[in-house]
């Protein structure tokens, strides 16, 4: 950790170092809701890959960038779940003072759509 020299000085500011290997538990990205996006654009890369086979596509494995950015603009866009995004949130203790009185604990189960992880499960 590198610490800041003595010569600057920091108004209004504080400065907390946070012990290594805690982005995962504070970080509501790396809390599952880069894990789901990644699920949901490997289903539709295994789709598009296993429909290239059938159509006997030379190379079906390679995507061009603009396929691979429409698929991660359909995962992004129509399969994250919004609820996925707040309970990753919460998880993290990331919330407003209102969302604080009204949520229930909110467990590492709740932060998955187990539903995507069957379907890439299937299509191994």
């Amino acid at each position: 950790m590198e610490k800041i020299p003595d010569h600057i000085r920091l108004r209004n500011t504080t400065i907390l170092y946070l012990p290594p290997n805690m982005t995962s538990k504070i970080q509501p990205c790396d809390a599952d809701i880069i894990r789901n996006f990644k699920a949901y654009y490997r289903c539709r890369f295994n789709c598009a890959f296993l429909q290239r086979i059938e159509d006997k596509v030379l190379e079906p494995e390679k995507v061009d960038i603009l396929g691979a950015i429409q698929f991660a603009v359909l995962a992004w866009n129509y399969e994250v779940k919004p609820t996925t995004i707040t309970n990753c949130f919460l998880h993290c203790k990331i919330q407003s003072t209102e969302q604080a009185e009204a949520v229930e604990n909110v467990t590492e189960d709740n932060l998955m759509d187990h539903e995507v992880i069957a379907d890439l499960q299937s299509q191994i």
